[in-house]
C-alpha cells in the first residue's frame, strides 16, 4: 500500500447488540449464541450468520450507508460496492435486496451466458450501477479501479481467497482524477461470520504502509575516503555467480516472452475486429474488457503450455518446492470450498461412512475435510504415485487434475 500503489484499507465490522438463533429441533424457542455453543460449533453459527436474511440486510444497509458518504465526499468519483456472496442464489438474492434498497446494481456469475456477462461488464465500465453482486467470478482477472467498498458475505476459510477478493478494492484511482478520500476502501462484513483473523493480515499491511519508507545510504566524500579506518575491511577471493535467473547459454528468454506476448496481442486484437462486425452495437469499455480477458485466457494456455514447461525444465529443484507447495493449498482451498458449497462442517464426521470403504487409511476420528484430502491424495497416488517421487510434469499434471476431482466430490456427497 506503500507509494500509493493500492487503496488505503480499512474494515467496518455490523453486529447486533441482541442476535437470537432458531434450531430445527426447537423451532418455537430463540437461543443465545452462548446457548447455542453449547451443541453446537462456532461454525454453525458463521455459516447460519452468512445465510441469514437478516444479517445480509444489516450489511447491505451499512456498505449503502458508506457508499451514501463517499460519494459524498468524493461526488466527482463513481465508487461502487462489490458484494460477494456464498452462492449463485445467495447472490440472486442479494441483487434483489440492494434493488428495494433503491441501489442500481448488477450480477456477475460463471452460470451466466456470454452475452449477459458482456452487458454486465458494459454497465459497470459506463457506471449505470452503484452495486456489483458477484460468487467468485470477479477473484481473478477483473479490475474496476472504482470499486471501493467490499460487502463480504460468505465465511471465508481460505486465507488467498479472501486475499484476492480484497484486492478486488484495492486498484488506485489515478492522482489525475482522485484526491486522497477517493483512494480509500472499506471491507464490511458482519462479525459472527468469523473473518476478523484474516483481517489481521491486511491490518499489519495497512500499518506497515504507514510508516516512513527506509532512508537510502546517504555516502559523503568522507566516508570513502576513510572506508578502511570507519567500516569493515571486505575480502574478496574465488568470486562465482550463485544463481543467474535471467540468462542461460541455450535459450534468450526474453526474446521468447516478447515474440508470445506480440503473438497474443496480435490474436486478440484480430478477434476483437471480428467482434466489432457481429456487434456494433457492443462500447469501446465492454470491447476492452473482452480484449483483456482474451489476453489473460491465452497468456496462461501460453504459459502453461509453453513457457512454464520450459523454465520449469531450467530449474527443476525450485520449481519442485514450489509445485508441491500449489499442489497442498490448492488441495485445502478446493476442499474448503466444497464443503462449504454442501453446508457441511470442516471438523465435522458426516462424510467417514460414505468414504470408510472407498479410501483405505480413513479413520473414525477423520473429520470431513481430511477425508476430502486423503480421498484427493489417493486418487493421485494410484494415477502417479508418491508426492515425494514425482517429477515437475506430473506435480503439473496433479494439479491440473483437481478440477474433475473436485467435481468428482460434489457429485458423491449426497
Amino acid at each position: 500500500m506503500r507509494y500509493k500503489y493500492v487503496k488505503w484499507l480499512r474494515k467496518e465490522t455490523i453486529t447486533a447488540k441482541e442476535l437470537y438463533f432458531k434450531i430445527p429441533e426447537q423451532p418455537d424457542k430463540k437461543l443465545t449464541k452462548e446457548e447455542v455453543l453449547k451443541f453446537d460449533d462456532k461454525e454453525w453459527i458463521e455459516k447460519s450468520i452468512a445465510l441469514s436474511k437478516e444479517c445480509s440486510l444489516d450489511v447491505i444497509e451499512h456498505s449503502i450507508k458508506q457508499l451514501k458518504e463517499i460519494k459524498r465526499l468524493s461526488p466527482q468519483i463513481p465508487h461502487k460496492i462489490l458484494a460477494v456472496g456464498c452462492s449463485i442464489a445467495h447472490a440472486k438474492d442479494l441483487l434483489n435486496w440492494y434493488k428495494e434498497k433503491g441501489i442500481n446494481s448488477v450480477i456477475v456469475h460463471s452460470k451466466m451466458e456470454q452475452q449477459e456477462l458482456a452487458k454486465a461488464f458494459m454497465e459497470i465500465e459506463e457506471h449505470k450501477c452503484d452495486a456489483v453482486i458477484s460468487v467468485n467470478m470477479l477473484m481473478e482477472g477483473y479490475d474496476h479501479k472504482y470499486l471501493s467498498i467490499l460487502a463480504i458475505f460468505r465465511p471465508y476459510r481460505s486465507l488467498n481467497a479472501f486475499a484476492q477478493v480484497v484486492g478486488r478494492i484495492l486498484r488506485v484511482i489515478p492522482e489525475s482524477e482522485n484526491f486522497e478520500i477517493d483512494n480509500n476502501g472499506i471491507v464490511i462484513f458482519h462479525e459472527e461470520i468469523g473473518l476478523n483473523k484474516m483481517w489481521d493480515f491486511y491490518h499489519k499491511e495497512v500499518e506497515i504502509a504507514r510508516r516512513p519508507c527506509n532512508r537510502e545510504y546517504n555516502f559523503t566524500e568522507r566516508d570513502y575516503i576513510e572506508r578502511d579506518a570507519i567500516l569493515a575491511f571486505v575480502e574478496s577471493n574465488n568470486v562465482y555467480p550463485t544463481e543467474s535467473e535471467s540468462y542461460l547459454d541455450d535459450i534468450d528468454f526474453n526474446k521468447l516472452f516478447e515474440e508470445k506476448r506480440a503473438e497474443i496481442l496480435n490474436q486478440a486484437e484480430q478477434a476483437i475486429k471480428e467482434l466489432k462486425q457481429t456487434h456494433p452495437n457492443y462500447s469501446e469499455q465492454t470491447l476492452e474488457i473482452i480484449r483483456k480477458q482474451i489476453i489473460k485466457e491465452k497468456t496462461e494456455k501460453e504459459s502453461k503450455e509453453n513457457i512454464d514447461p520450459l523454465l520449469l525444465s531450467k530449474r527443476p529443484d525450485q520449481a519442485r518446492k514450489i509445485l508441491r507447495e500449489s499442489l497442498k493449498n490448492r488441495t485445502q482451498d478446493m476442499v474448503a470450498e466444497i464443503l462449504f458449497s454442501k453446508n457441511l462442517e470442516e471438523k465435522g464426521s458426516e462424510l467417514y461412512s460414505q468414504f470408510k470403504h472407498i479410501i483405505r487409511n480413513i479413520q473414525t476420528t477423520d473429520t470431513n475435510d481430511a477425508i476430502l484430502v486423503k480421498f484427493i491424495n489417493s486418487k493421485l497416488y494410484r494415477k502417479y504415485g508418491a508426492v515425494k517421487d514425482r517429477d515437475n510434469q506430473t506435480l503439473l499434471k496433479s494439479i491440473d487434475d483437481l478440477m474433475e476431482l473436485g467435481k468428482e466430490i460434489e457429485r458423491m456427497i449426497k
